[in-house]
């Protein structure tokens, strides 16, 4: 499928671009002298100065074209920001007048000499191009003389085929932005809407549209801060203030065109497009699977997981994600070899072969961005999965895997909801995950002495389940047993490593081995200090900061049960316990229970249970979230003092 369209105008000689572009600022002996920035001194760069504008002078041959200018000016503060001075600039070419080229490079670093500004032009034998992908090349340069306490410059202009949808342009970055400003022309008789996402205050708010000349636009936005890095997050500029532009309608030679589409103008192109709802038309090739997968199993579901692990059998996925195939069914089966497109729109045609109801659903990755339902536009999908319904509940297909359960989505794609391809049945569906599950199981004999003997067994799945099986395939028992039961400080000793159901992604995963420790506990004087757990249990908090702008989006609910039955030494009893607990999150989306008591004056049992019911927490939940997890490091490092009598 052709993501973007060349739209094909007649010449239209009245356009007058009457819009100005500014001038570059000139560079200050205080900006150079700046140390710290103001607001934000663990920045370790700043950007002075983002400008773009945006122009469609009159076309060429009959077809418009973007000019879009870009300028950017970053002050360095620190070594970490060195890599900033090498710039590497995304260009999309397709054939067919599909492409983009970068064009009138420049660039230039300025530092203090005594006092005067001295400064350094990057050389054109420095700027080279590389294909990084099938249809992606890069053109890189790296500015010279980059130094702690420079301000380094670059401009290039972009000319691009795709009027469609210009390049989003972003006030926000990863470290604070003083000034960006987001300028440009568009010509009468096309017009085009424009969508702010995540709005920051508009310090230049100026829009001039008119039917005659078209249409100048200036917005400006000062000292945006950095977004920050924080973990469990989908694609980070989701977050970010950002302006988007769209082509609605063109009205040249008295023809007026429309082109913002709605979802369900969408839906109608989808089924009738070659490479998505046509191409599920040319798959009777598999009828002779399907008779065979029928003839073995008679109930519905056994015929979907049948379906789906022969099209993992006889199929490899390249490890590109799309939503449209390159080549025809039969070509890609015959291949054994393909995109998710192709090898999950090869599953859908065989389960409909089954005479089973079964639906393409487009989505977008978790790395490639959210879906906004208010802004209808194909450009956001780059995957595509299956759904069927068994017993009237969907049941998700998905064949890139072969360790995915039936009805269990690629951790990858999962990103709130996605988009049904039928004629009749289009709608929105909850990408619903399973929940990811831990359970670390340990029985072992305590020593006066600190050393101790026993076994651990640790049962695994849903996604926990699918990374291990990956890791040990990978792998081997001996080497992961090491890594995952003695961990980075490899004291102790592991053996007799046993996998069970590797091969079997409908059971949990499970991983045992008997242990060994000469010192698992401090030892002083004569008592003990022990962590029943042996470390097992989480006791690190990765929510550092009290605030949170964004979700929390860990893509599933998660679950880790630690339990320990630890028989104490002879003579050796606990002088206290610690006191049992239970905590609850605001409307049950979590619970931690631990709970730890004497048996018989000779066993000791301990249980841990954290359960983070919900996959996205949004940020009013957060600061629950965090103390929660405070509260769970805290039960999960209280140690338990054994004295002996």
């Amino acid at each position: 499928m052709r993501l973007f369209l060349v739209l094909v105008l007649s010449l239209f000689s009245g356009c007058i671009a009457f819009a100005q572009k500014r001038s570059v600022p000139k560079i200050t002996a205080d900006d150079l002298r700046m140390t710290v920035y103001p607001g934000d001194s663990s920045a370790d760069a700043a950007i002075l100065d983002d400008y773009t504008y945006l122009n469609l002078p009159e076309p060429e041959g009959g077809y418009y074209k973007i000019r879009q200018e870009f300028f950017r000016r970053i002050k360095i503060f620190r070594k970490s920001a060195y890599e900033r001075a090498t710039i590497s600039i995304p260009q999309y070419r397709n054939g067919n007048r599909s492409e983009e080229f970068v064009v009138n490079v420049r660039g230039r670093t300025y530092w203090l000499e005594n006092g005067v500004i001295q400064s350094e032009e990057f050389r054109k034998s420095a700027l080279f191009e590389s294909k990084a992908g099938d249809r992606l090349y890069l053109t890189k340069f790296t500015l010279p003389h980059v130094q702690e306490g420079c301000i380094i410059e670059y401009q290039y202009e972009l000319a691009s085929d795709f009027i469609f949808q210009p390049k989003d342009w972003f006030f926000q970055s990863d470290i604070p932005v003083r000034r960006s400003e987001c300028a440009g022309f568009f010509p009468p008789k096309l017009y085009y809407r424009t969508i702010f996402q995540n709005p920051r205050p508009l310090k230049v708010n100026k829009t001039d549209n008119d039917d005659r000349y078209g249409m100048n636009f200036q917005y400006v936005v000062e000292d945006v801060p950095a977004i920050r890095t924080e973990p469990y997050t989908t694609n980070p500029e989701d977050y970010l203030a950002r302006l988007r532009f769209e082509l609605e309608r063109s009205a040249l030679d008295g023809i007026v065109k429309s082109y913002s589409n709605r979802w369900t103008d969408i839906d109608k192109s989808l089924i009738n497009d070659d490479q998505v709802g046509r191409y599920l038309r040319k798959t009777s090739f598999l009828k002779e699977l399907a008779q065979a997968i029928r003839a073995a199993h008679p109930d519905t579901l056994g015929m979907v997981a049948e379906a789906q692990k022969t099209i993992r059998q006889l199929m490899t996925w390249n490890g590109k994600s799309r939503f449209w195939s390159e080549s025809t069914p039969k070509t890609i089966f015959e291949q054994k070899t393909g995109n998710s497109a192709e090898i999950n729109l090869l599953l859908i045609g065989l389960v409909r072969e089954l005479n089973l109801p079964v639906f393409p659903v487009l989505l977008s990755t978790r790395d490639n961005g959210m879906v906004f339902l208010e802004f209808p536009m194909l450009s956001y999908f780059n995957e595509v999965v299956g759904v069927t319904y068994i017993g009237g509940k969907p049941v998700f297909l998905d064949a890139t895997d072969a360790y995915l359960p039936l009805g269990t989505l690629p951790y990858r794609c999962l990103n709130k909801v996605g988009r049904i391809v039928d004629r009749d049945k289009a709608d929105w569906i909850y990408l619903a995950p399973v929940t990811s599950r831990e359970v670390i199981s340990l029985e072992y004999n305590l020593k006066a002495d600190a050393s101790l003997t026993g076994k651990i067994a640790y049962t695994w799945s849903g996604y926990e389940a699918l990374n291990r099986r990956h890791e040990l395939i990978k792998s081997s028992t001996e080497k992961l047993a090491r890594s995952w039961i003695l961990g980075q400080s490899g004291e102790g000793s592991v053996s007799n490593a046993k996998a069970e159901f590797l091969e079997d992604p409908a059971k949990s995963f499970v991983f045992s081995a008997e242990i060994a420790y000469e010192d698992a506990c401090t030892r002083t004087g004569d008592r003990l200090y022990l962590d029943p757990s042996l470390g097992r249990a989480i006791s690190r908090n990765q929510f550092k900061h009290a605030t949170r702008l964004y979700p929390v989006d860990f893509g599933h609910p998660t679950e880790q049960v630690v339990m320990a039955t630890v028989n104490l030494p002879e003579g050796y009893l606990p002088e206290a316990l610690p006191a049992p607990k239970v905590i609850v999150l605001p409307e049950d989306g979590g619970r931690f229970t631990f709970q730890m008591q004497l048996a018989e004056d000779k066993q000791l049992l301990f249980v841990s249970r954290l359960q983070l019911k919900k996959p996205v927490y949004t940020s009013d939940e957060y600061p629950y979230l965090k103390q929660l997890m405070d509260m769970v490091i805290a039960k999960h490092t209280e140690k338990v003092v054994l004295k002996k009598k």
